[in-house]
């Protein structure tokens, strides 16, 4: 049977063109409002679990997409027209997702390439399960190569799933896992600082507890800083703020000046209002940090830090004269048992 044929027996009982197109049109809009309204909450979290939406909303729009086009312009199941018609749709849904991303951008919200690439993993998965679909219907080919295609769309969604759901665990786990604030055995925890000037990588060197650390590269520049902003803010049982740091043995010069600083909410755009506790950091030789909570409570020059309230702590570098790699690692608290 020629290609340019209606093959009925794939395409069922013909429904309205009109219907269809009001169908394709509506499930558009709905995902370019989704994808586009504000939203309410915030948080690593939220913003994880936002992401694992990416893959099947695109997903579901590719098949969308092939479906209705079939609908309105039958082809056989299983055809080179097919294939073409199958890429043209990844394709062009595929450029849509980047479009939004880049209004998303321009807008305020956060549009980036990560969540492009899982729109991608999106309508690859969709693309092999309908072409797995339209093998297994067609009889062409063993049923074990239509599963083939369906296991490969299932792992491809949950390459797209696994980021976010590492992110969604770890989120958690700095709740469960408090008064300990950072172990760095894994670049996930990464996520829970915001860096300025400096960047973030593993490393087995100085670890002083577990396998890794976090190595710190700070730049040449005016107090670079690593922060940590997602931490569990209640402090009311502190005993004392912990953490160990080792400056890099191949540092050019004879030491840093390292500066810890604990910010909480009610002061946090209040440089004078912190605590800060400034250590000299020689290469090679590692300091264990220690803080009590008297240190941290007198830490301002007018009132004492609200402990029930801590927003961030401050890792930072005293203007390095030449860029520094410093190793941070068992980043905790210990709590006062009484």
């Amino acid at each position: 049977m020629p290609e340019s044929e209606v093959d009925r027996t794939a395409i069922g009982r013909p429904v309205g063109h009109f219907k269809l197109l009001a169908y394709a049109i509506g499930g558009l809009c709905l995902a370019t409002l989704a994808l586009l309204a504000p939203i309410p909450f915030h948080g690593r979290g939220i913003a994880a679990a936002g992401d694992l939406v990416h893959a099947p909303l695109f997903g579901g729009l590719a098949l969308g997409v092939l479906t209705v086009s079939n609908r309105l312009w039958p082809l056989q199941r299983v055809s080179v027209a097919m294939a073409k018609r199958c890429l043209t749709v990844a394709v062009v849904v595929f450029a849509f997702g980047v479009l939004i991303e880049i209004v998303q951008f321009i807008s305020g919200r956060q549009g980036n390439a990560p969540d492009a690439i899982n729109n991608g993993l999106g309508i690859i998965s969709a693309t092999l399960l309908y072409w797995g679909w339209q093998l297994q219907r067609s009889r062409l080919q063993s049923r074990s190569i239509s599963r083939a295609f369906f296991m490969t769309a299932g792992i491809i969604v949950a390459m797209a799933w696994w980021n976010p759901i590492m992110i969604m665990l770890d989120a958690r786990s700095v709740y469960s896992d408090f008064p300990s604030l950072a172990t760095f055995e894994s670049t996930v925890q990464f996520s829970r600082f915001y860096s300025r000037e400096c960047e973030l990588g593993l490393s087995r060197l100085n670890a002083t507890q577990g396998k890794q650390s976090m190595e710190v590269s700070y730049q040449p520049t005016d107090n670079p800083a690593t922060t940590l902003v997602e931490l569990q803010h209640d402090w009311t049982g502190l005993s004392t703020l912990e953490i160990d740091a080792t400056l890099d043995v191949n540092f050019s010069g004879a030491s840093v000046e390292f500066m810890i600083q604990v910010i909480d909410e009610p002061r946090q755009d209040k440089q004078t209002e912190t605590y800060r506790g400034q250590w000299t950091l020689e290469p090679g030789k590692t300091k264990h940090i220690r803080i009590t909570r008297e240190e941290i409570l007198n830490g301002p020059d007018s009132s004492e830090i609200d402990l029930t309230k801590i927003k961030y702590v401050d890792l930072m570098l005293i203007r390095p004269a030449a860029p520094a790699k410093v190793r941070f690692d068992d980043l905790r608290l210990t709590l006062d048992p009484s």
